[in-house]
């Protein structure tokens, strides 16, 4: 799993590097090539930054793993990390560490932190 995410992680520092941001880093968007490396895909809602300071923008990506500033339509190469970080999460537990609505996954991000893995790996070791 660290391999994967470093594979994304270095993907998204090269992105960035172009000052492009992804916007919606998720397992969908991450595919295994012919030697087993993981690529990152669809760039399809990506947009390029002008700067490192937040720019508005619409609101895009996929709601349970979009950081708290991008439900506010100020996506950075942060966003992406934050995105990554909860990829990972899922990863280790096999559940995201938020679920609801658009606006109850937005509440949640911007106002909770995750439950701690301990937690959910012994709920998931009770069924």
């Amino acid at each position: 799993m660290v391999i994967y995410a470093k594979q994304i992680a270095s993907a998204l520092q090269y992105a960035h590097s172009k000052r492009l941001v992804h916007r919606d880093v998720k397992p969908e968007n991450m595919l295994v090539g012919a030697n087993h490396e993981v690529l990152l895909s669809d760039f399809g809602i990506a947009t390029v930054t002008q700067s490192s300071r937040h720019q508005l923008q619409e609101v895009a990506g996929t709601t349970s793993y979009m950081a708290p500033e991008q439900f506010r339509g100020q996506a950075s190469a942060a966003s992406d990390q934050y995105s990554l970080a909860v990829v990972a999460y899922e990863w280790l537990c096999g559940e995201r560490p938020f679920k609801g609505s658009f606006y109850e996954l937005a509440s949640q991000h911007l106002l909770l932190s995750p439950p701690p893995l301990f937690h959910i790996n012994k709920r998931s070791s009770l069924r």
